[in-house]
């Protein structure tokens, strides 16, 4: 699946994630995640308040999902909300920490031996390579 963003997002996204990683802001662990993914899944609430319907449906089926546990619903609901079209830079933004956020609870979850978080993992990085 080939995703299309406008170049303006796109441009916005590779400046903020340059500022970001290199120190700009002043708590790094507040920059792209390190967020518990109820957090995360409240910002995309937030964020997508007044997001189009169908944006909307994707965006709470990753946030139910990803509150419940459920690993593989919620890796795909938020590839579903990332492939998006003219998503804004604080929807990019908190999308992206959503992905973090699942990805660090996935190894956690790995790390005590769950098969389920091994095979979402192995999704995420998958859908990440594409």
């Amino acid at each position: 699946m080939k995703l299309s963003l406008p170049r303006t997002f796109t441009a916005s996204l590779a400046v903020a994630s340059l500022c970001f990683g290199s120190g700009c802001g002043s708590d790094p662990d507040d920059a792209l995640g390190s967020v518990k993914p109820a957090a995360a899944a409240a910002e995309l609430d937030q964020t997508f308040a007044d997001a189009d319907a169908r944006t909307r449906k994707n965006v709470d089926a990753a946030s139910e999902a990803m509150k419940r546990g459920e690993y593989e619903k919620a890796v795909v609901s938020l590839q579903t909300v990332r492939g998006t079209e003219n998503l804004t830079l604080q929807q990019g933004m908190a999308v992206q920490r959503s992905v973090i956020s699942m990805e660090a609870e996935l190894i956690s979850a790995m790390e005590s031996g769950d098969q389920n978080a091994r095979k979402a993992y192995q999704l995420l990085k998958q859908v990440n390579r594409n």
